[in-house]
């Protein structure tokens, strides 16, 4: 490791150090941000900690974080990104919700691990990335302040940042992302029937819902809970007898529809598992499915084809396009197809997904990605994030929902879909929809 002394004084970080062929150099400093390029040697892995001045530190902030923002020791802060699983992005922060340190690596889409935390020996807080080798010669930016803005204030400046340094421009927004949703998730969960959500839809329009999102059991072999029938993404016709005509008389209504999919998840039971199975070898065992790996050109192909698929035979006006963050699960393994990082792999798909969709002639067509994928890249590809799972938890949704909302750059963010108990009565559902003034609920 080499410490970095002349950039000590310019950073104000107490210490920098980096691997052997990594060069750090300031290319900009107005007294407010720091802005530093990271130069890598071919073969050369990124390899950096650096170190702050804890000062009043009570919590870190990072897109991941959850409902934990404590201070954690610097052997036991870890996460990793990529395009699929938040974004290398930070903030410590003081008990008035200031900024003592906020960071951001112009690094969106291949694997990254990220430690942080408080340096014992030192009484610092520390922030380190480590990535792999590439065989060409890198540059990466590193933006960085410590001035004491709000939390808010600063990441946002981060996104805007890194959304400045992408070659992708963001997807425009379709009006039908901006209206409530009526999902059938937690009515019906998988025990679907048309005549039942169509009917439930029409009332849900009149009351100003937007759009239907079909959600998970629509598909064949969708029956209790994990999925050990996905993969082949036809209509379960005891369900839905004809999906084609239920997106026909939703669109009469004025409202839109949008499908639940989660494509890299294969099930044994499911018929395409005998053609798939072999570029699925990881078997994730509590949703009783496989994961298929993205870094195999079969799947991306087949995975593009199928969203595009459903978008074109039931007239869709969107996706909601969930567990891609499964895809994290070959972190770092050796790859026999023709990726070998699962965040560039993922981009490879989705962006197959946007032209097919362009193609035929659904180019307009909505995707809604949801939390841990909410990075400012991710937005040439959906045009909605959504907060993660948290049912019946208001507080939750709200803490979210705002999470998403500091990194989104040009996204709608939707809340988790509303669930109350049936005798909480109208304080119940009031809190439900208090939590989501922030985002379309």
């Amino acid at each position: 490791m080499t410490v970095v002394m002349d950039l000590l004084r310019t950073t104000g970080f107490e210490r920098l150090t980096t691997a052997d062929g990594v060069e750090v150099s300031v290319v900009a400093d107005d007294g407010t941000w720091t802005e530093l390029e990271l130069r890598l040697a071919a073969g050369v892995a990124l390899d950096l900690r650096l170190e702050v001045p804890l000062g009043r530190g009570v919590g870190y902030w990072h897109p991941n974080a959850g409902s934990d923002r404590t201070l954690e020791a610097d052997w036991a802060g870890r996460t990793s990104t990529s395009l699929v699983s938040g974004a290398p992005v930070g903030c410590l922060h003081d008990a008035a919700g200031r900024s003592l340190f906020a960071w951001a690596l112009d690094e969106l889409v291949d694997e990254l691990e990220v430690r942080y935390g408080i340096s014992e020996e030192h009484k610092t807080f520390a922030v380190e990335l480590h990535g792999h080798p590439a065989e060409v010669e890198r540059r990466l930016g590193f933006l960085s302040s410590s001035t004491g803005l709000t939390l808010a204030a600063s990441v946002a400046r981060l996104a805007d940042w890194l959304a400045g340094r992408l070659s992708a421009v963001p997807l425009p927004v379709p009006p039908v992302a901006r209206r409530p949703v009526y999902s059938t998730w937690y009515t019906f969960t998988q025990d679907l029937d048309q005549q039942r959500v169509a009917a439930e839809t029409a009332l849900a329009v009149q009351l100003g819902c937007g759009s239907v999102f079909v959600d998970d059991g629509w598909q064949r072999l969708a029956v209790g809970r994990g999925y050990a029938g996905c993969g082949d993404w036809v209509p379960d016709t005891g369900k839905f007898a004809d999906l084609a005509a239920f997106s026909a008389d939703v669109h009469d209504q004025g409202a839109g529809v949008v499908l639940w999919i989660a494509p890299l998840l294969l099930g044994p039971d499911a018929e395409a598992f005998a053609t798939l199975g072999r570029f699925a070898p990881h078997a994730a065992e509590r949703l009783h499915c496989h994961i298929l790996d993205p870094r195999h050109p079969e799947v991306r192909e087949h995975l593009a084809t199928t969203c595009t698929r459903l978008v074109v035979d039931y007239d869709l006006d969107g996706l909601k396009i969930d567990f891609l963050d499964v895809a994290m699960a070959y972190r770092g393994t050796p790859s026999s197809g023709d990726i070998d990082d699962v965040g560039e792999a993922m981009q490879a798909l989705l962006a197959l997904v946007r032209v097919r969709l362009a193609d035929a002639g659904h180019g307009d067509a909505a995707v809604e990605f949801r939390q841990p994928y909410v990075s400012p890249a991710i937005g040439a590809y959906g045009q909605i994030l959504r907060a993660s799972d948290c049912p019946a938890d208001a507080v939750a949704n709200r803490r979210k929902t705002i999470d998403a909302r500091l990194l989104a750059v040009a996204q709608v963010v939707h809340g988790d879909m509303l669930m109350w108990g049936p005798s909480g009565g109208a304080e119940a559902v009031g809190q439900q929809l208090c939590a989501c003034w922030f985002a379309v609920p």
